[in-house]
């Protein structure tokens, strides 16, 4: 409107007189499997995107839609990823390098042992943390295997595999309870990281 309205005179034309149809654009429409990085680019001159076709309109898309979307979408991967990084880190407070090859020789079944941390995968670190005989150098973080610390932190890693299987191999979509969850166990694994910043 504000472009019409500076390539006419307006001095010289009432504004309730103009017309409407003098200031209809066109709008685009855009396919519901365009790609999302289209519908990025379009966002970055237009504050709504119509999807479909101008006979048959299927939606009224929004900033905010989009934002809710690929919040759903990408929150449990960020969830999952900080709590990944974050055991990763404690178990490297925990041992050393020979420390851990010793751990790995004992519990990670593999034809190509891995020498570092970010070479294994979530999976070899259940294994090396389910295993007793490594279970000596974790306790300073974890608490005693007698007092069944070991074992609640097995059965909180363990819900976490499950969680994360369903979210890498898009089996379905978490409900909330196992959104609370995740982000419930992201916040205890930080809590750790903190208080191993305070020892340090």
């Amino acid at each position: 409107f504000a472009l019409h309205m500076m390539r006419m005179q307006f001095d010289e034309i009432r504004l309730k007189m103009l017309p409407v149809e003098d200031f209809l654009e066109k709008p685009d429409y855009l396919q519901i499997n365009n790609e999302i990085r289209k519908l990025i680019a379009v966002f970055e001159n237009e504050d709504a995107i119509l999807i479909g076709q101008a006979e048959r309109l299927q939606a009224i898309l929004t900033p905010i839609d989009a934002a809710r979307f690929l919040h759903q979408m990408s929150y449990p991967f960020i969830l999952l990823g900080e709590i990944e990084l974050v055991l990763r880190k404690l178990i490297m407070v925990c041992v050393n390098s020979e420390q851990l090859s010793e751990c790995v020789q004992r519990s990670v079944q593999k034809k190509n042992l891995p020498s570092t941390l970010e070479e294994m995968t979530y999976f070899d670190y259940i294994n090396i943390l389910s295993d007793l005989e490594n279970w000596k150098y974790f306790e300073k973080i974890f608490g005693s295997n007698q007092t069944g610390y070991r074992r609640r932190l097995l059965t909180r890693l363990d819900q976490i595999r499950k969680i994360r299987n369903k979210v890498f191999h898009f089996k379905d979509k978490l409900t909330d309870d196992e959104n609370q969850d995740l982000l419930a166990q992201r916040e205890w694994f930080l809590m750790k990281a903190r208080s191993v910043e305070v020892l340090s």
